[in-house]
């Protein structure tokens, strides 16, 4: 064989099967680079989850704003009532107060809505303070919508703590159902117990 015939016949089949290697090394790279980015974009969402909400930040700013409200005489322990939402709304240093926390809340419930934050960890860490917040300053969200012409005013907050409440309360009901079989189960088995005796 020419180096000729080389070049016109073997070179050619040579090159082919560099280049369907080097397809196949590629191939391999994309799905591992893929992968890698996956696994990292997943523990992003946990150390954000972890590290976006500063509980301490926002215990402070809400016990800024139940210390204003306490001064002014309204008790926040059973949940704002309509007046006293409107009587918030009204007094500038309290409503600064309030909104601050509110607006920490709000900006959690976006980042979570948006994928930002790992759902289930967020869930179990801060369902039920969510929850707990949202129903105590319902009425206070309320105003601040009717006030301002706003219908979307702390709407993040609002969607995420529904969704939870719903998802809280069918795990509640879960429990239950549980509890009563365990119990069915504990007294059938101590029944059986008994007969043998």
């Amino acid at each position: 064989m020419t180096l000729q015939e080389f070049t016109r016949d073997i070179v050619p089949i040579i090159s082919m099967i560099v280049a369907g290697g080097g397809l196949v090394f590629v191939g391999f790279q994309l799905r591992y680079a893929s992968a890698a980015l996956k696994q990292n974009s997943s523990w992003n969402k946990v150390h954000a989850t972890y590290s976006f909400f500063d509980l301490e930040r926002s215990i402070e700013l809400e016990y800024k704003a139940i210390d204003l409200m306490e001064k002014n005489e309204i008790d926040i322990e059973k949940g704002l009532s309509l007046s006293d939402a409107k009587a918030i709304y009204l007094n500038r240093n309290m409503k600064l107060a309030l909104e601050r926390f509110l607006n920490d809340l709000e900006c959690y419930a976006g980042a979570y809505l948006v994928g930002a934050l790992d759902r289930e960890i967020s869930y179990h860490l801060y369902s039920d303070r969510l929850v707990l917040k949202y129903e105590r300053y319902k009425n206070y969200i309320l105003t601040c919508r009717d006030f301002a012409s706003s219908p979307a005013a702390l709407i993040e907050l609002e969607k995420l703590a529904l969704n939870w409440k719903e998802r809280l309360a069918e795990e509640c009901m879960d429990i239950e159902k549980e509890k009563i079989l365990l119990q069915q189960l504990a007294i059938d088995g101590g029944l059986k117990n008994n007969s043998s005796l």
